[in-house]
């Protein structure tokens, strides 16, 4: 807040320019209303302090950063207090309020569907190898995240620790270690809460094509076809 003196003397000098709105974002993957709800009361001094200095705040844009559960040990963002703090502070400073949600909304309705190739063991450990990996969705090779990955059909019986890795030639292509049950090469896996931050970072390294992406509301419709080969070749 400090800063804001000379925010506000900045702003001034451009006689053009009108200041309607502030825009807070303070994070990504966050499962806690409490942060949402303590940058709202930093986003109330910001108002106040511009509505002093004669600027006229309508609008709000308090960004994203609403998680969702991508582990089965996760629970799901509580988003009541957020709704009740936010509904507040659009009546009390009479602002319109933006919000950012992302990831929230889409990433749980979208999968990968992916088979096995082949199957290794190194170091006392299987491996199964799966013909999605960095290209289909890089973010376990970026930042380690974690995507949850089921067998596609229900699998009675032991199940085994298991490192899931993709086919591509790099040590970071790989998604963890699961609890998964024996499969043989062709059973199809399913990679959840693929529906973020998968096909927007999706690329054709390698010269793999992007794969094809189905829609299933009433029935399952192609809504883009797999890259051709000779498109990529065109491309490159």
């Amino acid at each position: 807040m400090q800063e804001l003196s000379d925010v506000i003397k900045n702003i001034k000098r451009f006689r053009y320019t009108e200041l309607v709105g502030i825009h807070c974002h303070i994070g990504s993957q966050i499962l806690s209303p409490e942060p949402f709800i303590n940058a709202s009361k930093k986003v109330i001094e910001a108002i106040q302090i511009f509505r002093k200095n004669g600027f006229g705040i309508s609008a709000i844009n308090l960004g994203g950063g609403f998680g969702i559960p991508y582990e089965p040990i996760e629970k799901p963002l509580n988003f009541k207090p957020i709704i009740d703090c936010y509904k507040k502070l659009k009546d009390k400073y009479n602002v319109e309020i933006f919000l950012e949600p992302g990831r929230f909304f889409v990433a749980n309705a979208g999968y990968i569907l992916t088979r096995v190739i082949d199957k290794k063991q190194r170091n006392h450990l299987p491996i199964y190898m799966i013909d999605a990996g960095m290209t289909e969705n890089p973010r376990p090779a970026l930042y380690n995240a974690y995507h949850h990955i089921e067998p596609l059909f229900e699998i009675n019986g032991r199940r085994f620790k298991i490192r899931v890795t993709g086919p591509l030639c790099e040590n970071a292509d790989e998604f963890g270690v699961f609890n998964l049950p024996e499969l043989n090469i062709g059973d199809y896996l399913l990679i959840h809460n693929s529906g973020a931050y998968t096909r927007t970072m999706a690329s054709t390294y390698n010269g793999r094509p992007l794969c094809a992406e189905y829609l299933i509301d009433s029935r399952l419709r192609l809504i883009r076809k797999k890259q051709p080969l000779r498109r990529l070749i065109e491309d490159e």
